[in-house]
């Protein structure tokens, strides 16, 4: 949000400054740094794949921050972790001086807060016209934000709109993939990248499978009988 979006109007000139709680910033032993133990937040194989390679590729651009009051960590707790595993002697981080309970707001508002912005879908794709990497995890995660933001998908359903006034619009159904190890994730990465590759004009994962499930002669999926056929069978076998 800029200046330029702010609506004088709505400014109080007399309303009482924020406060800057923010004392200081310096670096810390990662070892050294207290996880907090009321962090709720969870981090997936595929999420700290995605923050390695980031990490890997860019370096430290947001600093971790420390409640001086409690020595807990408030944010960046999976770059702290990873941090760790990765030998790091020092990382980056930002001093805050916070009551108990202003920690817990914080830690309880901080990530939610940023999950509520919205998606401006031109400006997102313009963004990722100037976005490449080779890495799998980073590929797989902007192919994601594509997604969400409609924009490979809304061109492929313009295009279906023209050559079909009766386009209907289809069902979306999203699914959470559960992995048995990391080799197999990495192959599913490797998999995802390869038919982005080979169907550049398919707007989605799942338009780019339908086209990969075509070229090898799945067409349709296998037949599972419902209750009434398997109860028919059986009979028949009797």
């Amino acid at each position: 949000m800029s200046a330029e979006d702010v609506d004088p109007e709505t400014t109080n000139d007399n309303a009482d400054p924020w406060q800057n709680r923010i004392e200081g910033q310096g670096v810390e032993v990662p070892t050294d740094i207290l996880p907090n133990p009321s962090n709720w937040r969870t981090h997936s194989e595929r999420q700290k794949h995605t923050m390695q390679a980031v990490l890997d590729t860019v370096g430290w651009v947001q600093r971790c921050i420390v409640n001086r009051t409690t020595g807990h960590l408030v944010d960046g707790h999976l770059r702290c972790a990873l941090a760790i595993e990765n030998g790091e002697k020092q990382i980056p981080v930002v001093y805050v001086s916070l009551t108990e309970e202003e920690e817990a707001l914080v830690l309880a508002t901080l990530d939610p807060l940023g999950a509520m912005a919205g998606i401006d879908p031109e400006r997102l794709e313009s963004l990722l016209e100037t976005v490449q990497s080779d890495d799998l995890a980073i590929s797989a995660l902007l192919d994601d934000l594509a997604d969400a933001g409609g924009i490979s998908a809304a061109a492929d359903e313009e295009d279906k709109a023209i050559g079909d006034s009766t386009a209907v619009k289809e069902v979306t159904i999203a699914y959470n993939l559960v992995f048995d190890d990391e080799d197999q994730q990495q192959r599913w990465y490797e998999f995802l990248r390869g038919i982005r590759n080979e169907y550049p004009e398919a707007g989605s994962v799942a338009a780019r499978l339908m086209a990969y499930f075509d070229s090898i002669g799945i067409i349709d999926p296998p037949h599972v009988p419902d209750e009434e056929e398997e109860e028919d069978v059986d009979e028949v076998g009797d």
